[in-house]
Parts: structure tokens; C-alpha cells; sequence
């Protein structure tokens, strides 16, 4: 997890936070990071977790929820929601 916020262009760069999607120096995982709108180079392939306060104030049941997360894919990334959820 990274979270790019607080960091300039610089120190996001310094980080050669690639390494860790394409596994150069370290396994293949999953790679988070907050902000990664500031990032210069992104994988080709990847998907986009957007987060995001809604109307709804109940789930179907009953909870209390107030959230939304949008899931968008880029590039060849695919996924299939009904076997992550």
C-alpha cells in the first residue's frame, strides 16, 4: 500500500514503485496506492478502485453503509466481480 498524498513528483519517482507491478525486484502481488493519479508511469494493465460517498443509507440488509467503491479495468485487465465478491 502506498499512499502518494503528501509526496512530490520527486519522492514519487525515487520510489520506482514499478518494480513492484512488474515484477523486477519482487514477487507479482497487489499493488494499492492512493493518489496514483500522481503517478508519471502506470501499468498497462490494471484496475481502478474508485471510492466514493453515496445517498443510500442502508445496504439490502439493513446495515448502515453511506460508501460506494467503482471498480473500472484498464487496459487487458480482467476480472470477473462475481468471484471477487
Amino acid at each position: 500500500h502506498f499512499d502518494l498524498y503528501r509526496l512530490e513528483s520527486s519522492e514519487i519517482e525515487a520510489l520506482n514503485l514499478e518494480i513492484y507491478w512488474e515484477g523486477l525486484e519482487v514477487p507479482l502481488g497487489i499493488v494499492a496506492i492512493e493518489w496514483a493519479e500522481k503517478l508519471v508511469y502506470y501499468p498497462s494493465d490494471f484496475l481502478r478502485v474508485c471510492l466514493s460517498f453515496s445517498n443510500v443509507e442502508y445496504t439490502v440488509d439493513e446495515t448502515l453503509c453511506g460508501r460506494q467503491a467503482k471498480l473500472i479495468s484498464i487496459g487487458k485487465f480482467d476480472f470477473d466481480l462475481d468471484q471477487i465478491l
